[in-house]
């Protein structure tokens, strides 16, 4: 980004002069070392934010402007007999897979998230070694990252890789849940 671009939002004196409104600090380094301001949350009128207050970082001054609004999830047929007709319009996966045939004492549902799930020995693997040879069904959900690798490192019958997992469908029949905390998975 050219540097003019970042003096209109940094209230670095080096730039066009300080920025005008009082409460702006900076919190955060842009490219090249300018600092990247609050600005955006203090001159918008409304701020939608993903997730929960409970989940974000616990703050003196809670701006008012601020809005949660909860997970944002694709739209789903309204159920007229049930939960259970809700998830009719889904497509059927690994996870639609029923988990009380008597082979599988518990359900565990893992995953990294869709952000930091690069490095699957963070979360997935460990969690996957401490379970995989387990009377636990372990429904692994890569969130598009190493999940061919993963299906070829684990091919034990317990143990089901996918890219996504739809949680609404799975979580009824969950016994343990194993994530990073991140907002798509504790919304």
């Amino acid at each position: 980004m050219p540097a003019h671009a970042w003096s209109r939002t940094s209230s670095s004196p080096s730039r066009r002069g300080p920025a005008t409104h009082g409460n702006c600090r900076p919190t955060v380094s842009a490219p090249g070392g300018d600092p990247i301001t609050d600005e955006t949350y203090l001159w918008s009128h409304a701020i939608i934010q993903t997730g929960t207050a409970s989940l974000d970082f616990p703050r003196r001054n809670v701006n008012p402007k601020v809005h949660y609004v909860g997970a944002l999830l694709p739209y789903r047929t309204p159920a007229p007999d049930g939960p259970e007709d809700a998830t009719a319009d889904a497509k059927p996966t690994a996870d639609a897979k029923p988990t009380a045939d008597g082979t599988h004492r518990r359900t565990v549902v893992v995953t990294q998230g869709t952000v930091d799930n690069r490095d699957p020995a963070k979360l997935m693997i460990p969690a996957i070694e401490a379970l995989k040879d387990t009377d636990c069904l372990v429904i692994v959900a890569t969130g598009g990252a190493n999940t061919q690798e993963l299906r070829r490192r684990y091919p034990q019958p317990n143990v089901l890789v996918e890219d996504y997992v739809d949680f609404a469908r799975v979580f009824p029949a969950t016994d343990v849940f194993v994530t990073n905390g991140g907002f798509g998975e504790c919304c």
